[in-house]
């Protein structure tokens, strides 16, 4: 089926284009870039109402951090 009706709901492409840059450069230069990156990518996606996307933005920030500082429950094994 095909509409040539717009969508209700536009997709936040500028958005999605922004945090796909910022998430570009993490892999370039490296995970650790500033924190405040790494926690604008998830609000952005909030922000968007991206919720699951956001949720695992969130979940790989916390997983680095646990890396980086050796908390003991972190377990590379578990991450898929």
């Amino acid at each position: 089926m095909v509409s040539t009706t717009r969508s209700r709901f536009p997709s936040p492409v500028d958005e999605l284009d922004e945090v796909e840059d910022a998430s570009r450069q993490m892999v370039v230069n490296g995970f650790p870039i500033s924190c405040r990156v790494r926690r604008w990518i998830e609000e952005r996606l909030r922000a968007t109402e991206l919720m699951w996307p956001a949720e695992i933005a969130a979940e790989v920030v916390s997983l680095h951090d646990a890396y980086a500082t050796g908390d003991s429950h972190f377990v590379a094994g578990r991450i898929p």
